[in-house]
Formats: C-alpha cells, sequence, structure tokens
C-alpha cells in the first residue's frame, strides 16, 4: 500500500512527491492529463506544441530553485532572460496617471503593508471609484489584472495587485530555454525516485469511504491522500464524492468557489515552419486584450519542427471585436483562430500566414461559450483550510493562504506544499527569504529616522 496518493501533478504535488519520496514515503501520484506539469505542462498536437500560457517565470521562485538544486540543476539550465520586466509595466501605469493618483497609489500601498491593515477583500474596482480613478486608468489596470493573474479589476484585490508589484520588482522575468515537456519537466520526471509511481490519465471521480474511485472504475488505496486541485475541479469531486461536507459545509465551499475562481484563458499557438524575426513587444491594446510571447526568440527548437512559435491568449472572452462584430463567446474554433490572428497582424502587420494554429486542446464549448479546464485560484482575500473532516485526508494549495507569493503562480503553489510538509511533516525545509519593494522602503525609512534622531541629540 501507498503512504500518500497525491490528486493533481501539477507544481503543488509535484513539490509533495519530490520530498515525501526524498523521506522514503511511498507514493502514486495523479492526474487526469496524460503527462505531468498542470497549468504549465506542455501538450503536443501533431508534433507542435500547445500550452496554457503565455507563461512567465520570476526568479524568486525559490522553492523551485531549492527543487531544481535537489535534482543538480541550475536556474540558467532551465531558463532564460526575458526582454521586459515589472519596471516596464509600472512605467506604463505611471505614464497614465495623474499626480493626485500616484499620491492615492502610494498611500495605499503604505497602507497596505501597515500591521492595522485587515480587510484584504477590498478590490481594486472599490479603490478606483472611492478615489475617482480615471476611466482610462481603470482600463489599464483591468487588463493589467487580467493579465497577471486571471482576475478583473472587480475581482483582484488591492493587496494582490500591490504584491506582485511589492514581490517582483526587484527581481527578473524569465522564459524557459526549451518547451517544457524537453526541459523543465523532462528533467523532472528524470529525477523521479524508485518511490514515486506516476500514472497519468487517471481522472479521480470520487472520494469514497476507504479509497477513490477513478473514472476507469478502478479503485485506490492509502494510508493518506493529498489532494492539489484547484477549487474548481475540487468542487466537481466533492459534489460526487460519499460525503459533500468533507472540507467544511457544502454551501460555503460553492461560494467560495465561486468568488475565487479564474477568469476563462482561451490560449492559442500559432506555429511557422521557418524562422521568422519578430522584434519582442511588450503590451499592444487590442479588442479581445490578447496577450503574446514569440517563444522562438526564447527557445532552442532543436526537437521541433515549428522555427517560429507565437504563444497568445485571449483575456476578455465578453469583448466585442469592432471586425467581426462578435465577441470570443460568440465565436466558432475558425473565427476564434482567424480574428485572433488578424489582432496579431495588428502588431506585426509583415507577418505572414502560420502553417498551423493549434487551440488549447483543454478548451472546449459548453453552453454557447468556451471553458478552459485549467482552472486556478484567485487571491480575493478568502481562503480555505487544508484540513477536512478526515484526518487522512488535506486539500493542499494556494487556497490555503499558506504560500510566500500572494498571487497565483507556479512558486505560490510549490511553497504551499512546503508550508503543509514542514507543519504537517515536520520535514524543516529551509528557503532563503525574498527581498521585497516594501522591506527596501522600511530599510531606507528606518535610516533617515535613525539620522533624524542622531541629528537631534
Amino acid at each position: 500500500m501507498y503512504d500518500y496518493i497525491v490528486i493533481g501533478a501539477g507544481p503543488c504535488g509535484l513539490t509533495l512527491a519530490h520530498y515525501l519520496s526524498k523521506h522514503n514515503k511511498k507514493i502514486l501520484l495523479l492526474d487526469m492529463n496524460e503527462d505531468i506539469g498542470g497549468c504549465h505542462r506542455v501538450k503536443r498536437v501533431n508534433g507542435r506544441i500547445t500550452e496554457h500560457g503565455p507563461r512567465v517565470y520570476i526568479d524568486n521562485y525559490l522553492t523551485l530553485k531549492n527543487v531544481l538544486k535537489d535534482m543538480n540543476t541550475d536556474w540558467t539550465d532551465i531558463f532564460t532572460p526575458y526582454q521586459f520586466s515589472m519596471n516596464d509595466t509600472m512605467k506604463e501605469l505611471f505614464e497614465i496617471m495623474t499626480l493626485k493618483e500616484i499620491y492615492v497609489f502610494a498611500k495605499q500601498f503604505i497602507k497596505s503593508y501597515s500591521p492595522s491593515f485587515i480587510d484584504k477583500t477590498y478590490t481594486m474596482k472599490q479603490f478606483s471609484d472611492t478615489n475617482n480613478l480615471s476611466i482610462q486608468l481603470q482600463i489599464f489596470i483591468d487588463k493589467l489584472c487580467r493579465t497577471v493573474d486571471g482576475a478583473s479589476i472587480e475581482t483582484m484585490t488591492i493587496y494582490e495587485f500591490f504584491s506582485i508589484f511589492n514581490q517582483n520588482f526587484l527581481y527578473n522575468i524569465y522564459q524557459p530555454k526549451l518547451p517544457n515537456d524537453k526541459g523543465l519537466f523532462k528533467i523532472w520526471k528524470e529525477h523521479f525516485n524508485k518511490n514515486i509511481t506516476f500514472i497519468g490519465n487517471s481522472k479521480v471521480v470520487s472520494i469514497e469511504k476507504k479509497g477513490i474511485l477513478l473514472e476507469n472504475g478502478k479503485k485506490l488505496y492509502s494510508k493518506n491522500l493529498l489532494i492539489t486541485l484547484p477549487p474548481v475541479s475540487m468542487l466537481n469531486l466533492v459534489t460526487n464524492s460519499f460525503d459533500k461536507n468533507i472540507l467544511g459545509n457544502y454551501d460555503d465551499l460553492k461560494e467560495f468557489v465561486n468568488v475565487s475562481k479564474y477568469l476563462t484563458y482561451i490560449p492559442i499557438t500559432y506555429h511557422w515552419n521557418n524562422k521568422i524575426d519578430l522584434p519582442n513587444i511588450n503590451h499592444y491594446n487590442t479588442d479581445w486584450d490578447i496577450v503574446f510571447v514569440v517563444l522562438s526568440n526564447y527557445m532552442e527548437l532543436f526537437y521541433d519542427k515549428s522555427k517560429t512559435i507565437i504563444s497568445v491568449s485571449i483575456k476578455n472572452v465578453n469583448s466585442m471585436s469592432k471586425h467581426i462584430n462578435k465577441t470570443p463567446n460568440n465565436c466558432t474554433k475558425e473565427e476564434l483562430i482567424d480574428e485572433t490572428f488578424r489582432q496579431l497582424k495588428l502588431i506585426y502587420p509583415y507577418l505572414q500566414k502560420y502553417d498551423e494554429a493549434i487551440l488549447d486542446p483543454n478548451v472546449y464549448r459548453n453552453n454557447n461559450e468556451w471553458i478552459n479546464s485549467d482552472d486556478a485560484f484567485i487571491n480575493t482575500g478568502k481562503t480555505w483550510k487544508y484540513q477536512t473532516k478526515y484526518p487522512n485526508v488535506h486539500w493542499i494549495g494556494t487556497h490555503n493562504g499558506n504560500s510566500t507569493h500572494s498571487y497565483t503562480s507556479m512558486e505560490s503553489a510549490m511553497s504551499s506544499a512546503v508550508y503543509w510538509l514542514n507543519k504537517e511533516c515536520d520535514l524543516n525545509i529551509v528557503s532563503d527569504k525574498m527581498t521585497t519593494f516594501w522591506d527596501i522602503f522600511t530599510y531606507i525609512l528606518l535610516f533617515f529616522i535613525i539620522i533624524c534622531i542622531l541629528c537631534i541629540t
């Protein structure tokens, strides 16, 4: 029998399996997808990559760095510097703001990190309305919220918004050197030790009294069950299980899931067989708020027939295209691909017709709208504890509120796993502490206070 069944082979589940297996625990790692990586995995269609992207990685991902070190792998073996930084985004933001708006932002930033600040549910929309921010600024903030963390101006909290700036301002952004199935997760899988058994294409459909039930009808048993699914997927699992109140009140869970679920993104990956020289562009306003990364400007594509790859994501599925007079939710698959490419050509006018365009295989049509089964958690200031009614069943992830990062990312998922391992298994995993903008601000403030005291005395 296994010591632990871990449901979900994303960053959180992989981190749990990595450290528990190092301590001689037998792990069965399950995922509904064929391979590991969760939202960060690469899927291939006709040999070409597609992803839930575009993605960025930041060098304050200290838990990831520690795991890579365990695998005798350096950060720079996997990642290469991204051309843009958090500073570029902040510069764009300040160019839009008036002096008054800069003042209210600075005042709120200080307030948000003061000991007396307790309302972590206060949204960017509430902040904008209270301070009469300009419509232009609110539109930019909304686009920024959709880009950085699957929220909108209505759902992203002021605390999370400032945390993204505060925690990342002093660090650099990176892109993978290789597609993740040939780089990061290939190395990770190669370092699975004999204590880890991974089974892909294994969807868990219910939690039973003495185990779990797979979609294929097979039942599995272990001493402990660790579930690392995001809230929407967890609700679906609990709904089909023997005890709907396993996590607590079922109606409360439904409400929690409703307020903390990711906005729907529609990723499309465009491929060309030839190499095209394309400049890196950070932001560009389009009708559907598309974001994109020219992956081939960063990746070594030795293994791929595609020599130019652009990863694109539609961030606003309810926004109208002025060209076809449709929202993404009104479009067929073909219309999505064609209209997104048209918007991409506004950015790169000389871009030739692609050889293949791939809609993310996890995107599907339901009730006249597009759904992405790669769901995630949005920090709205509300959390859900990992403990359940049963001492051997835990639900672990960013939603617990125990991560080092205050927004959803690979690192927030991995650090949530480390918190659980230290708390419940006494593993004493130590990570370096990242330096934040607030740290620098307080050091400078303290310095001036000391200088003033010395001058007075």
